[in-house]
């Protein structure tokens, strides 16, 4: 924090602001229309009092997102993440993402002129408009809007569902571990056999002289066997039960798993909110014109929806199943 001297011509004093620990380094700074400053850090917000004291306040991201930047203005606040923009009337959240193609890309820097909102993409700029505040729903677009949305399954159900599909399932891993353990139980086989074989030829010669007369004896004999024989050893590493090297592998594969279903989670979060976003924006838009966009918005992500559980969505709204809550997200 710089005091100048009045005029701005010369330094008056430079401090160093104290901010609260445990969010990681800060990214970004901007000014409050109440004269406030807020602070973007790696894992938080930080806010600034007429007091001089630095506040924490919690961020909600997605999961793996990174922050990057921050914009602020008196129609509320925009945060640019790696995986998209975010939103908020408020510092205090909730944060929610903006409408696609900037919701779901990484956003480098953001400017606002008049109501203007540019953002820069990653393969360009992109550009929107702030809109007015929403004024309050009227009852009937809200009973409109709640009649559609209880015919629709639960976002936990067809998040089951985009894992059962995608064989991203919890008992993967469980399975996984215990296949590792239990396979040094398993003995090791060796299977080995033999032939052999003998010969035995004989020949016995006699000459015998009885009452005048020469005889000769010749005995022969022929002998032949065979042998064969099998040998079946098995051994065990008991060693492998306590630990074994295969868990390193287990391990990786663990976190890659992880990895990958969060990503698939997060993606089928925003397509099933942001269907629901255009749903309520269908039942409150009183120009048909409008309305139609809406609706054609919220069948294009219910096409997404379809893809990402292999047509169980599709599948669920043509067939409603009278099933519990309970019973609607057991896997």
């Amino acid at each position: 924090r710089i005091e100048l001297e009045t005029g701005g011509r010369a330094v008056r004093q430079i401090a160093r602001e104290e901010l609260p620990t445990g969010d990681g380094a800060p990214l970004d700074l901007a000014l409050l229309p109440d004269g406030d400053a807020l602070a973007l850090r790696e894992r938080g917000l930080a806010r600034r009092d007429a007091t001089g004291v630095w506040h924490r306040v919690p961020l909600s991201l997605p999961p793996g997102a990174a922050p990057l930047r921050m914009l602020v203005r008196a129609e509320g606040v925009w945060i640019g993440t790696d995986a998209g923009a975010l939103s908020a009337r408020d510092p205090r959240g909730p944060f929610e993402r903006v409408r696609a193609p900037a919701g779901s890309v990484a956003i480098a820097a953001l400017a606002v002129r008049a109501r203007d909102l540019v953002l820069a993409g990653p393969r360009g700029v992109l550009h929107g408009a702030i809109g007015a505040p929403l004024p309050a729903a009227r009852e009937d677009a809200r009973a409109k809007f709640a009649s559609t949305a209880s015919r629709e399954p639960s976002v936990l159900a067809v998040q089951r569902a985009a894992l059962r599909y995608l064989a991203l399932e919890p008992g993967r891993i469980a399975s996984l571990w215990q296949r590792t353990r239990r396979s040094a139980l398993a003995p090791i086989v060796e299977l080995s056999g033999g032939l052999g074989g003998d010969r035995v030829r004989e020949r016995d010669r006699d000459e015998t002289f009885t009452s005048g007369l020469d005889r000769a004896f010749l005995d022969r004999h022929w002998q032949r066997g065979r042998d064969f024989d099998a040998r079946l050893r098995l051994s065990w590493n008991l060693g492998g039960a306590i630990y074994h090297p295969e868990e390193i592998d287990a391990s990786r594969e663990s976190r890659e798993w992880i990895e990958l279903r969060d990503e698939v989670l997060d993606e089928v979060s925003q397509l099933y909110f942001e269907r629901r976003r255009a749903q309520l924006d269908s039942a409150r838009e009183v120009d048909p014109y409008a309305a139609a966009r809406l609706e054609l918005r919220a069948a294009e992500l219910a096409a997404g929806l379809d893809a990402w559980t292999g047509g169980w969505w599709s599948a669920r709204l043509e067939s409603p199943s009278p099933q519990s809550p309970a019973s609607e997200i057991t896997p």
